[in-house]
């Protein structure tokens, strides 16, 4: 550029980079931090009984929440929500969701901008709303950064 007071000019291989020939740059999430894949089923809930999910974020890192999934073979309610200080046991409720025998499964997300702190939980809490026992799932997705 006639302005830059160092003319400077990035190749990559032969050609130099230009408005025509740009550098690509990819962004992978992955190096930013661990990923968090945590599942958990419950065989034989009882009918109008609930099942807790809880994942604690490690010491020293920040839980970026992406996707929480969850099943049932029968109606299911379910309830997300995080703790509001670490070790607190108040939690507070982000999402309610529910399914149907026609459609089991559940999803919240993908989401942006959760980030539960160091020592928190998040908590997905599965209720049985079907008239006989059930087993249910659920699996938290995230990043710890």
């Amino acid at each position: 550029s006639a302005s830059n007071a160092l003319p400077v000019q990035i190749s990559l291989g032969s050609s130099y980079i230009s408005s025509s020939n740009p550098l690509p740059v990819m962004i992978d999430p992955q190096a930013a931090g661990t990923a968090v894949v945590d599942y958990k089923d419950a065989a034989s809930i009882a009918a109008g009984a609930s099942d807790n999910h809880d994942y604690t974020v490690s010491v020293g890192k920040t839980l970026l929440l992406k996707q929480v999934l969850i099943s049932g073979s029968g109606k299911l309610k379910a309830e997300i929500q995080v703790e509001t200080a670490a070790a607190s046991n108040v939690f507070v409720t982000m999402a309610v969701l529910f399914n149907s025998t026609a459609t089991p499964n559940m999803t919240l997300g993908p989401v942006q901008d959760i980030q539960i702190t160091a020592g928190k939980r998040i908590r997905v809490i599965r209720t049985n709303k079907d008239n006989q026992t059930q087993d249910v799932y659920s699996t938290i997705f995230g990043v710890e950064i």
